[in-house]
């Protein structure tokens, strides 16, 4: 149960005198409460229509729900994600199959990368990494494992196991 999860049950009791046990049930049973509306965050200065569409598209399909306290306050994420989303993109179309953005990393490429990037470690080995692009990675209709845009950035909060 998410502290604002917590908080609602709390006032709940206290307000409508609820039963604890009611008041958790329909807590979890509730979806959490919007706290970040895209359409009130200004486009950055610099950006033209074209990528902040580009970059709510990718937005959309990012999924950080697993990482502790990300459903509470997602508006830091958003905003130091789309800060550093050129970047991104651009270290992406480095490492893509075809050079660009709208490639995708296979595994090769994933390993590349994170030894350029000096990701390996002892703690963090290449299997490990290995763990993380299969977790991250989709598959193609081939049954191929590849990132795209969405799956690389999503890739650090993939749990390591």
């Amino acid at each position: 149960m998410m502290i604002a999860q917590r908080f609602e049950a709390m006032m709940c009791n206290l307000l409508d005198d609820r039963s604890v046990e009611s008041t958790i049930q329909a807590t979890e049973r509730s979806e959490p409460r919007k706290l970040l509306e895209l359409e009130a965050e200004p486009v950055p200065e610099q950006w033209s229509a074209e990528q902040q569409e580009t970059w709510l598209s990718v937005w959309s399909q990012l999924d950080f729900s697993q990482v502790p306290g990300y459903l509470d306050r997602p508006r830091p994420t958003f905003l130091a994600l789309r800060g550093g989303f050129e970047e991104i993109l651009s270290i992406f179309s480095r490492y893509s199959r075809n050079g660009g953005q709208e490639g995708s990393f296979g595994n090769e490429s994933w390993q590349r990368f994170t030894r350029d990037a000096a990701l390996v470690t002892r703690a963090l080995d290449a299997g490990r990494l290995t763990t993380i692009f299969l977790e991250a990675s989709i598959k193609t209709k081939m049954g191929e494992h590849v990132m795209r845009v969405p799956q690389f950035m999503q890739a650090p909060a993939v749990p390591a196991v």
